[in-house]
Formats: structure tokens, sequence, C-alpha cells
């Protein structure tokens, strides 16, 4: 196709828009939409819908992983972006008052037990700057990652992926050791025989198929880390904000750590941010040196726009108390979702905290392939899409997993759709290799199509 002026977007086809995304974007994950039958494009978004060309109404249960907290193209955020239109966005040699408030709130909402915050660009890149203040500390050692862990996807945070794409990305950072989530004695184990430098986990773990831990797991991990002068990193990119019940997730187990990584939601998913919250003497022993102040740099990190963003959407969440609403509806929906879990065998669990919950399918205890499991739960993912309007995914590291992830605008009517839609669904798909089945012939139309 020729140039196309912004301008003219509105007026083209679905034809011509698959054609450039076909040629010129990613062909394979359009192939791979098409064989599943959700190649859909979606023109309007607000709350907890969005709408195709032909103006059907869908629900969104994904909630862009996690980056929708307040839903689709919340109207206070994007006045509150208006509102600073003509303020230098990006003014390196200049203090930036939308930054200076933005970290206040943050340490005011972690009742100051992380003091100083630096701004980024995504959540992987607030991994990245949370490996490195940690090898800044202490320039010795290794950093423990748990199994089935997801920080992102730069060459930092793919170090410490604990699944096996990151066999596509070698050579890897060496100084990286995994342990098995949820296993305080292995935990202790690697600390006793390697030096170790920094623990990097996330509170639940979400691509790694809603995974809570145990009451005790992160506490002891804590005051091991204290004894061992160890900093504990938490990941808290999908599970804070409100998502799982509370403003921040290590509020529901009682354990503060030295660094915390936010992103996703923290600008409500309008524009793109990370950030870091450090406590306050690791901060002024690294980065908070004059020697160093150069060192924390990026050059979208902190821009005006997204950093208003940001404050609109903290005030949302703590004035509309909507970390109390994740943890009402998300007891609503977990018990409706066990209800669910005792009528089907084919479900095998039911896991998760406040509105990030997961339906574990039953993979015969591994048997199933990962492979065949993501074709399998495409079969779920689709009926979903093309026949109840519900948008959903599963989890990356655990393609078992359904995840269940909506915007915290959600209402009880929406979950009790939702159940009823996998009613229907697993009345017709009972069983594991039905799925299966129907899931292989429906990529076959697909293709054939």
């Amino acid at each position: 196709m020729e140039f196309v002026k912004f301008e003219n977007i509105k007026n083209l086809s679905e034809k011509s828009i698959d054609k450039m995304y076909k040629k010129h974007y990613n062909n394979g994950l359009y192939t791979l939409f098409k064989r599943i039958g959700i190649d859909k494009e979606f023109v309007k978004a607000h709350g907890v819908y969005v709408y195709d060309r032909d103006g059907n109404e869908y629900i969104d249960f994904l909630g862009g992983f996690g980056a929708l907290n307040l839903g689709h193209n919340n109207t206070q955020i994007i006045e509150a972006i208006q509102e600073v239109k003509d303020r230098p966005n990006m003014l390196q040699v200049s203090k930036n008052t939308y930054a200076a408030v933005l970290s206040n709130n943050i340490s005011y909402l972690t009742n100051r037990e992380m003091k100083y915050c630096f701004f980024t660009n995504s959540g992987t890149e607030a991994v990245e700057e949370a490996i490195k203040i940690s090898l800044l500390y202490n320039k010795e050692g290794n950093i423990i990652y748990f199994s089935n862990a997801y920080h992102g996807k730069t060459m930092g945070s793919i170090s410490a992926l604990g699944s096996k794409i990151k066999e596509n990305y070698q050579p890897l950072l060496y100084n990286f050791i995994e342990v098995p989530y949820n296993n305080i004695e292995k935990f202790k184990e690697a600390v006793e025989n390697v030096d170790i430098v920094a623990v990097l986990v996330e509170p639940i773990q979400a691509e790694g198929g809603i995974v809570v831990p145990s009451k005790d797991f992160l506490n002891e991990v804590r005051k091991i880390c204290d004894k061992k002068d160890i900093i504990l990193i938490f990941d808290e990119v999908q599970t804070g904000l409100g998502r799982c019940g509370a403003m921040f997730c290590y509020e529901k187990f009682g354990v503060v750590p030295d660094i915390m990584c936010l992103a996703k939601s923290l600008s409500g998913g309008v524009i793109p941010i990370g950030c870091i919250a450090v406590e306050e003497i690791l901060w002024k022993d690294t980065y908070g040196k004059v020697k160093n102040a150069k060192l924390p740099s990026s050059t979208f990190g902190g821009n005006t726009l997204a950093c208003a963003a940001g404050i609109k959407t903290l005030s949302i969440l703590k004035e509309e108390e909507l970390y109390k609403r994740a943890e009402n509806l998300g007891n609503y929906a977990l018990k409706l979702l066990i209800n669910l879990k005792n009528k089907y065998t084919i479900i095998k669990d039911i896991r998760g905290m406040g509105l990030m919950l997961g339906i574990r399918f039953d993979n015969l205890n591994g048997i199933i392939s990962d492979k065949i499991m993501e074709a399998t739960m495409a079969q779920i993912i689709s009926k979903l899409m093309n026949e109840y309007r519900i948008i959903s995914g599963y989890t990356t590291n655990d393609p078992s997993v359904l995840r269940i992830e909506p915007p915290l605008i959600i209402e009880k009517k929406h979950i009790d759709y939702l159940i009823y839609a996998l009613n229907r669904i697993l009345d017709e798909e009972n069983n594991i290799f039905k799925l299966g089945f129907d899931s292989i012939k429906n990529i076959t139309k697909n293709i054939l199509n």
C-alpha cells in the first residue's frame, strides 16, 4: 500500500488492515489469531466493554494483563493528560513537578516504607532497574528468581524467566539462580550455599498460573533476607494497584520489600509507565549518592504526560477504594468458580486473590504437553469470544490456566454472565480430549477458510 495519512486510517477496509498486519507487522501473530478464530478488529472501547466493526459489544475479562484496572480509556485520566498538554513533556535539565508529586504519592501509599521512586517506561524496565540497584549495592553476588516466574522480556528479565522460553535467547546473564516457588527449604539451601545479593519474586505468580504462595513463605523469605543482608524485590507489575484486594499485594501478606516494581495500570493503561519504589537506606547507599545521580536515567521515563496519568490513577484507586471492590468481587467470583469446579471434573483447581483469579484445567499431571494444552485452551478462548463475546486468555508460563483479570470496575452481572458462559461451554466440552479434538477441528476449519 501507499503511505497512509493519519486522517485516512478511519476509511481503511478490514482487508487492507489485514494485508498490512500480515506484511509489515506480525504475520505469525496474525496467523495464530486466524487459526484460533479470534482475528477481530475492535474499534471502540470504554470501561469493561470493547466493540468490533459491526458494533457488537464484548466484555473484557483479560484487562490488558492487569494494565486496565480502571477499564478502557478512563475519561478522568485522559482529561488529566489534556490538562498538562502545554507543559514540557521531556526536559531533562529541569525539575518535573508531576514526577515529584507521583513519587510522593506512591511513597505515601506505602506508608513511607518505600520512600523514593524512579520512573521507567514499562514493567520489564522497572525490573532491570531493581536488578541494577541490587548490583550497585553489592557488586558481587547472585540473584535468586523462582520457577515459572515472569518478569518481562528484556535480557535481565529473561534471565529471571522461569520457563523454557528463555532458551531462545542464549546466552543470558550468568548470575541468576532458579529456586522452586513456594519452597522455603530449597530457598534456604540456595542462600546457604551461594552468595546472594537479591531475591526477585512475584508475591502472586501471574503468568506462572495465578499461584498464591503459602501464608508463611514470603514472611520466611523476608526474615532470611534481613539476616543475610539480601535485597528483597517484589515484582508487583500485575499484582499491585488494587488488583489483589489491597493497594499493593505485599500488604495482604504483611511483608514489606526493599524494592517494589510497578507498571501496567500505574497510568490506568492509557500511557506507558513503570516505576521502582525503594526503601530509604538502600536508595541513599546507591542512586541517592550525588556521584550516582546520573545513573538512573531514561529519555521517556518520568515524562509529564505519563506522570499526570499516574497521579490521577492513584487518586481514583484511593478515593473510590477500588481495592476493596476487587476483594469483594473476587470473593464473589471465587465462590462461583469453586461451584463450577465441583460440577466439572475437567477443572483441577481454582486459585487467586482479589480479581486475579485462575481456572486450572486438568492436564493429566503434565502428560499433556504445553503446546497441546495451548491449542486445547484456545478452544475455550475462541468459544468465549465468538459465542459469548467475552475476551479472555491463558497464563503464559502455564497454559492450563484460564486467567480472570478484568478491570476492577467489573460488576456482579458480568461475573454471573462469565459463569453462565463457562457452564454452557463445559457442558459441551466435558473432557480434555473432546476439548482438544474440537480445537483441532476449529483450527483446521479456520485454515481452510
